[in-house]
């Protein structure tokens, strides 16, 4: 530093440098050679540089050791925290939020303490690398290793989130839950006992990135360039990511012409004295203006390549989503070579389940990234599912009533069903949920809803004295006071074509009239056909359906009835299927979850071996005598039970019933002759209302047969004789007797 002080001379800095000074020969020569090499200036800023230098290798060591003391020592305290944080046991209110299930995968921290030696490692099993593909490309691979540690032996059972998790599966008669003491005890069941573990399939990432390829190419060929910049492969297709690229167009004469004009009106041009001339304006748009323009791809034109794109992947049908809702892209489904097979017992323990604060969430399957996908029963309020014969509608609806069965006791809530084809619910028979054996008998469906209207209009009633608006906010002040709560009641209709066959008027009126009210009483509907026509989901009906499923159908036209959109036409079936949220219009396509057989009977068997004490009342309901369900039988013992006999018998009796009837009785006992002309003159009706008054008298014994001619029909009744064969009372629902 002192050589390179522009005080001191050379003379004067050579004696320096002789006598040891200024770092000596060394630092004389070392300041000549950056003095000479890079001038006075540049020569002070290269030694600032190397001094900064030195003093961060110095420095850096200490900086990095006290970080990582820090941060260790941070991180130890957050474990210990979190280790010493007391187990949940017991089970917890279904809308509370609890913490995530155990997975045996250690923390970020305690593998960084693992790494550093501060811990040691547990056993554990690694599987092999998830890559998940995305980013700037197919072959931009995130790879990402799931640690699963072995399986604990649980001691006690534990509950989280409304999903019950206890010990290992065991023997059979470790489902059958037990009654403590003389009162009833609800617990869930064990999702591990009733439900199988998932099978993993691994992702053919080499097939992926062969199709992204051919895509490109195929595009490319007729003229639509796009870049693959995502892929998210699902369980049964994989959903590549579009970006529309860039065409070059050639700009016709007239463009090239009016930008060239604008250059020179920029220029000065286009006055008197400078005027645009037509040498100008050529002169410009040889030399200046370009020929040919990049144009953005139209989302329309790659929506017309699908069936070639189909035929070059060998791969249909292929769906196009454009865009895909949130994205810059478009999206391209294409089925999977290799299909996986979704189970509920998977869904069931997402974070994305276990986090959904809400009383009737169910699990529906996996979306086409291979996310867990759930709804919201309450904020649907109601579903329809539509979809052809061996789609996987009735899977699908197998899989609610699972999850629904696996979250709730028949405190909270209570099921009522209908299945005209007697084999897909009848499984069900037995289990405490049931308000009513499952009806099988399609005249037994009319009184059952017409039940089902009377409970949400008492609901209504209780609501308004309570001061409540809804089911839940009744339930809490329930609570607070010691009384019963109510429970949510899901409506189940396997078939709606049948039912619509047989009694079109009175279905869709009670249908609609529950699916438009019944929403804060806790009454929700689900229901599935397999024939999506319009005498079937009609438009009254759709209108009160917001949420619906499509499942694969045959033609563009039911995929219309059931979403008003066409697509579900182009599903692969077995389980795929577009979902159709109330709050947006965008189609999901999801993979649905599925439950076997067998574990639909454990399922049963386990609730079967719960009974309801005989004379405790049934969760504050107003039921009808052979209203609770009956003691679990053999499959082949389970016969259809009777039903309300006394509601079906005054349905008739109200099909039959006319409200002039009274008035019709006293006019033909005053005038002592009953005819069809004479109930026309007094009552002012039309040939056939009178007619049907007059064969409703005979069947009654009030008057006698026609006699022919002008003698008109003989009145057997008199006025004492009147108050026997007045009609009947109006039609009372059973809840009105309780």
């Amino acid at each position: 530093i002192l050589h390179m002080d522009g005080s001191i001379s050379n003379s004067q800095a050579l004696v320096m440098a002789k006598n040891g000074d200024g770092g000596g020969i060394v630092g004389y020569a070392l300041s000549e050679t950056l003095i000479s090499g890079l001038g006075y200036t540049l020569a002070w800023v290269a030694l600032v540089l190397l001094a900064l230098a030195a003093l961060m290798l110095w420095l850096g060591p200490l900086i990095v050791a006290g970080g990582t003391l820090a941060m260790v020592m941070l991180l130890q305290r957050r474990d210990d925290r979190d280790l010493n944080q007391p187990d949940l046991d017991g089970g917890l209110d279904m809308a509370q939020q609890g913490p995530p299930l155990p997975t045996g995968e250690p923390s970020p921290w305690q593998a960084l303490l693992v790494r550093l030696g501060l811990r040691s490692v547990p056993s554990q099993t690694f599987e092999e690398p998830t890559l998940v593909i995305g980013g700037n490309g197919v072959a931009a691979d995130r790879t990402a290793a799931r640690i699963v540690a072995d399986k604990p032996v649980a001691t006690s059972e534990q509950t989280v989130a409304g999903i019950s998790r206890g010990p290992a599966p065991g023997s059979a008669d470790t489902l059958i839950p037990r009654i403590i003491g003389g009162g009833q005890t609800w617990r869930l069941p064990n999702i591990t006992e009733i439900l199988d573990e998932a099978e993993e399939v691994e992702i053919q990432y080499a097939d992926i990135k062969d199709r992204a390829r051919i895509i490109e190419q195929t595009l490319a060929d007729f003229g639509v360039p796009v870049r693959v910049v995502e892929a998210n492969p699902g369980p049964a297709v994989t959903q590549f990511g579009l970006q529309p690229g860039y065409r070059e167009r050639r700009r016709s004469r007239d463009e090239m012409r009016r930008e060239a004009e604008e250059l020179l009106r920029q220029r000065g041009y286009g006055s008197s004295r400078r005027p645009i001339t037509d040498e100008l304006v050529k002169e410009v748009m040889d030399d200046e203006v370009s020929k040919y323009e990049r144009v953005k791809i139209r989302v329309s034109k790659i929506q017309a390549l699908s069936n070639d794109l189909a035929l070059a992947l060998s791969a249909s049908p292929i769906r196009i989503e454009a865009p895909v809702p949130g994205r810059p892209l478009v999206g391209l489904e294409v089925p999977n070579t290799l299909k996986a097979l979704v189970s509920l017992r998977g869904v069931l323990e997402s974070d994305t389940f276990r986090q959904m604060n809400s009383a009737l969430r169910i699990a529906l399957g996996q979306d086409t990234a291979g996310q867990a996908a759930v709804a919201d029963l309450a904020k649907m309020p109601h579903l329809l599912i539509a979809g052809a014969t061996g789609s996987g509608k009735s899977v699908c609806v197998n899989a609610i009533i699972a999850t629904l069965l696996l979250t709730h006791t028949p405190d909270t809530l209570r099921f009522l069903m209908i299945d005209p084809k007697m084999v897909e619910l009848t499984t069900y028979n037995g289990i405490p949920h049931l308000l009513s054996p499952v009806v099988v008998e399609l005249e037994r469906t009319v009184p059952l809803l017409r039940w089902a209207t009377g409970e949400m209009d008492r609901r209504y009633k209780l609501f308004a004295k309570e001061g409540a608006r809804n089911l839940e906010a009744f339930n809490a002040k329930a609570v607070k006071a010691g009384e019963q709560i109510l429970p949510y009641i899901i409506l189940v209709i396997d078939e709606l074509a049948d039912l619509m066959m047989s009694a079109p008027d009175d279905v869709e009126r009670y249908i609609c009239r529950l699916a438009q009210m019944s929403r804060a009483t806790g009454i929700h509907l689900i229901i599935a056909t397999q024939r999506p026509s319009v005498d079937v989901v009609t438009g009254l009906i759709k209108a009160n359906f917001p949420s619906r499923i499509a499942f694969a159908v045959t033609s563009q036209i039911d995929s219309r009835v059931i979403l008003d959109t066409p697509g579900a036409e182009s599903l692969l079936g077995r389980g795929d299927m577009l979902f159709m949220r109330p709050d947006s219009s965008k189609l999901e396509r999801l993979q649905g979850g599925f439950v076997s057989d067998t574990e639909l009977e454990r399922l049963v068997r386990y609730w079967k071996g719960v009974r309801i004490i005989e004379g405790e009342e049934a969760g504050g309901l107003a039921v009808p005598d052979g209203m609770m369900p009956p003691l679990p039988t053999r499959p082949e013992d389970i016969v259809q039970a009777p039903l309300w006999e006394d509601m079906i018998q005054q349905q008739r009796q109200a099909q039959q019933q006319d409200d002039l009837y009274g008035d019709a009785v006293e006019v033909v006992q005053t005038a002592g002759r009953a005819s069809v002309s004479l109930l026309q003159r007094r009552l002012r009706i039309g040939y056939s209302r009178a007619a049907r008054l007059i064969d409703l008298m005979e069947e009654r014994g009030v008057v006698g047969p026609d006699q022919g001619g002008s003698l008109g029909r003989e009145v057997y009744l008199g006025d004492e004789e009147l108050e026997g064969a007045a009609p009947a009372g109006e039609d009372r629902a059973p809840w009105d007797d309780e």
